[in-house]
């Protein structure tokens, strides 16, 4: 809906006012101390002062590490963590394909764990979706029980075709700082 033209030197005098207002003065100087100061500066400033390469190649190690070891133990997990898990998924896939647009060299096992956080990613999603139908019909749809086995094996199978250079990858506990 647009404004009338006899309002607008109004509305424009009162968001000059709004501006100018120590209120307003107040709450970016609040908003530039965060910035300065924020948690995310404490963590890591030695790896955040690295070149991209190196930064993102720690980064996308936690991460694959992380959703390796959740992948690995995929029946065992409740709805919520698989929720999760399919977003850790979402993330590592988005992380890739920024780092290439950026033409950041990521190295192979990278890209090919990329593929399977690409599978595990859209099985979860489908598990996700059939389950909010579920929830939303109250009651079973239709081959519920079945959809949800090939579902759940679909994303199991993901985890299952990786390269036998990630399944060496050594557990290490994730570190809270990429979540």
């Amino acid at each position: 809906m647009s404004t009338p033209v006899s309002e607008t030197p109004l509305l424009l005098r009162s968001l000059t006012r709004m501006l100018t207002s120590a209120r307003y003065d107040q709450l970016i100087a609040t908003l530039n101390r965060w910035l300065a100061k924020g948690p995310w500066l404490k963590h890591d400033q030695q790896l955040r002062s690295e070149p991209i390469d190196v930064y993102s190649q720690a980064i996308l190690g936690d991460w694959r590490t992380e959703i390796w070891q959740k992948g690995q133990r995929l029946r065992t997990l409740r709805r919520k963590q698989l929720h999760r898990l399919r977003i850790r998924c979402k993330r590592y896939r988005y992380m890739l394909a920024a780092l290439q647009s950026l033409q950041v060299s990521i190295p192979p096992h990278d890209l090919a764990f990329g593929e399977i956080a690409t599978r595990a990613h859209r099985a979860l999603g489908d598990l996700r979706d059939l389950d909010r139908l579920r929830k939303t019909a109250q009651r079973l749809p239709p081959h519920y029980r079945k959809s949800k086995r090939k579902l759940l094996g679909q994303a199991d199978q993901a985890f299952q075709r990786a390269p036998e250079a990630l399944r060496r990858t050594a557990p290490v506990e994730p570190s809270r700082r990429h979540r």
